[in-house]
């Protein structure tokens, strides 16, 4: 745990205090990507688990795919049988080049739409989003294919482009990644006045308390819905059908959360934003599903993922000077908050202790 600890102050003096920005954006990023492309053979579930057994069987034959893990897509599938029969049949160096090729993708969105690199990338390794990338590696890629068609979405406004790009990539990789056509929507009427900084604050709200008293009543609404995500794709049909799982969620995680996106939106209350409204629903469909089950966090944290471009334009683009020192004093604290607490949680399970594959 204290590695980690370590990276974090590295990557806030780099982020807060190197003076060369650009520097200071390569330097973070090769840090992150060194950890994840070298990381030993227990930091990461996906890793010591079944995506292990399912490589030990795969090849580039179709047939032999599935025989551990059922839900793969036939893009990933393909991918693992290809590398491992005409690259290399090491799991670990299969592994490392994953993580290498989705972090690298991770990149691009950074530089084009970070007002400042190295602190985008101290909040994504902050928030625990990095992560993800250890633990949730087929999402992960499924979701950083995606962002590399951000420009289509944002800038050209070629939504049906967009849409399909999208498609193609979430059933190849995670059908969950769908849901990212929901920036289409959002990138379209961006400045309606439906969005603004009051409404969505009530929208959190109200998130928040259906979420803690509704919960029964949404779980029947899932279930109507699980077939779109049966067929060998992922565990998420199966989690919209568990009643079981009701309750088993943490109420502080979600509430804290909540009302630190409603500072936020206060704060970017003269401007309008994607990557805000991303952020929003994020913390929405938090609100909304993780009383259901834990593993919706997935979702909603593909969203929420784009509030590190929001903090990293909120801590210099805020126009007062005493509301942008204190909402960097509270982003901090907020920060330190949540890596403790996914560190403290993890009780030796996934990405803790860190270990490099160098040192096994």
């Amino acid at each position: 745990m204290l590695f980690y600890w370590i990276i974090f102050l590295l990557l806030a003096w780099l982020a807060f205090c190197c003076k060369d920005r650009k520097k200071a954006f390569i330097v973070s990023f090769a840090i992150l990507i060194l950890m994840g492309a070298t990381r030993g053979s227990t930091v990461g579930n996906d890793m010591r688990g079944g995506y292990s057994d399912e490589f030990r069987y795969i090849h580039a034959d179709p047939s032999t795919w599935g025989k551990s893990m059922y839900q793969f897509e036939v893009g990933f599938s393909w991918l693992m049988g290809n590398f491992k029969d005409y690259v290399s049949d090491d799991r670990m160096l299969f592994f490392h080049c994953l993580f290498l090729v989705t972090f690298f993708m991770r990149y691009y969105p950074v530089k084009w739409y970070s007002r400042n690199g190295a602190v985008t990338l101290f909040f994504m390794y902050g928030l625990a989003y990095y992560f993800s990338m250890y633990n949730t590696m087929r999402q992960e890629l499924a979701f950083s294919v995606i962002c590399m068609f951000l420009p289509f979405v944002l800038e050209r406004k070629r939504y049906l482009l967009f849409a399909v790009l999208t498609l193609i990539s979430a059933f190849l990789f995670h059908k969950s990644q769908a849901m990212l056509l929901l920036l289409i929507p959002m990138a379209a009427f961006v400045d309606s006045k439906a969005f603004t900084a009051r409404n969505l604050i009530i929208a959190l709200a109200l998130s928040s308390v259906l979420g803690l008293t509704l919960t029964g009543k949404v779980m029947s609404l899932l279930e109507s819905y699980a077939y779109l995500f049966e067929g060998g794709n992922t565990h998420y049909a199966a989690y919209m059908t568990y009643t079981d799982s009701i309750g088993e969620f943490s109420v502080l995680t979600p509430i804290l959360h909540t009302l630190f996106c409603m500072y936020v939106v206060y704060l970017h209350r003269h401007s309008r934003s994607v990557f805000l409204l991303c952020y929003v629903s994020g913390v929405i469909l938090l609100n909304l599903l993780t009383p259901i089950s834990w593993i919706f966090q997935r979702i909603a944290y593909t969203f929420m993922y784009f509030s590190i471009f929001v903090y990293a334009y909120l801590w210099s683009g805020i126009p007062r000077p005493v509301e942008r020192k204190v909402f960097r004093w509270a982003v901090l604290v907020f920060t330190v908050i949540l890596f403790a607490r996914r560190l403290l949680a993890d009780g030796g399970e996934d990405v803790v202790p860190y270990v490099s594959c160098f040192f096994e």
